[in-house]
């Protein structure tokens, strides 16, 4: 897994997804200097990850806003804030900064931050130089550990579907679609609720079918599987994601080969929580790669 960022290191800013808050973050320059400020960075694991990132000494902070989709849904709040804090440091510090009449919308996530308030707090300047993290405490090393692991295991499923794709590609065999059954499943978390649309059951494994033929599309796709997995597969306690289970989710890419490849940054972003991406609808290589990594995924009913 590509090492995490640390404080002083600059990462690219302005991501590219339409997916931003309501009002920008750039009042934090007002707070800190630039050389401590990246404004919409763009994280190598992360789709959807933190508006800004403030980095005072050793001191960092991801600093999150609510977007347009989290106000329709906080579940997806929730999701970003879960899979930012598996690919920052350890140590990263997070603020949540609410819009006035946002307290009560997202009060069932606000305790999970280490500071939720209004961008004209006067304690921001204190608490941005601070190491305090409130009501959270930084990730144990043993989830770190765990995540090297998982994102691990994910990546060899889909490098393993991704050159069986290949190879059943050339031998030129008629295509066979795959017999699926729609699942239809309410995922909670904290009392947020998210409710997948395009869970499908592939030979008793439950999957996610992404049929999406351009990247904006496919983009998306993703992100609603990956609020999906995150949601099953994590709970959040002071902060910090906790894994419920061991459960392995698999995402089939109808178009993968043609938008995707094994280094693009959305294959990486699922597998940071644990989601493989399977190039291709072939029913055999999906079969295949399914039961030869039938014990890492979850079977319908099962805990998680």
């Amino acid at each position: 897994m590509p090492a995490p960022i640390r404080p002083k290191e600059r990462i690219s800013g302005d991501r590219g997804l339409a997916l931003g808050p309501a009002m920008p973050v750039d009042f934090l320059s007002n707070l800190v200097g630039r050389d401590e400020l990246v404004l919409r960075p763009d994280h190598p694991l992360l789709l959807r990850g933190p508006d800004a990132l403030v980095g005072v000494e050793d001191s960092l902070c991801a600093v999150f806003e609510p977007h347009s989709l989290e106000e329709r849904n906080p579940a997806h709040l929730a999701t970003r804030l879960i899979a930012s804090r598996l690919a920052l440091p350890r140590s990263a510090r997070t603020l949540l900064i609410f819009s006035r009449g946002q307290e009560g919308r997202f009060a069932a996530i606000a305790n999970q931050f280490s500071l939720a308030t209004n961008r004209s707090d006067q304690a921001l300047r204190l608490f941005l130089r601070s190491k305090d993290f409130g009501q959270t405490r930084p990730v144990e090393r043993e989830a770190f550990n765990a995540g090297q692991k998982r994102f691990d295991a994910a990546m060899e499923m889909t490098r393993f579907a991704f050159f069986l794709n290949r190879r059943s590609g050339e031998r030129r065999h008629p295509d066979k679609s795959l017999r699926k059954v729609r699942v239809n499943r309410r995922l909670s978390l904290q009392g947020l609720h998210y409710d997948p649309r395009n869970r499908i059951l592939v030979h008793g494994i439950e999957t996610s079918l992404l049929t999406a033929e351009s990247k904006n599309n496919l983009v998306r796709q993703i992100n609603s599987t990956l609020s999906g997995n995150v949601l099953e597969s994590f709970d959040l306690v002071e902060g910090v994601p906790q894994e419920k289970s061991t459960y392995r989710h698999s995402a089939v890419a109808s178009a993968g080969e043609k938008l995707l490849d094994l280094r693009s940054k959305e294959v990486y972003a699922a597998a940071l929580t644990g989601t493989a991406v399977l190039f291709g609808s072939r029913e055999e290589v999906v079969e295949e790669t399914l039961s030869h990594f039938s014990e890492r995924f979850g079977q319908l009913g099962a805990s998680g």
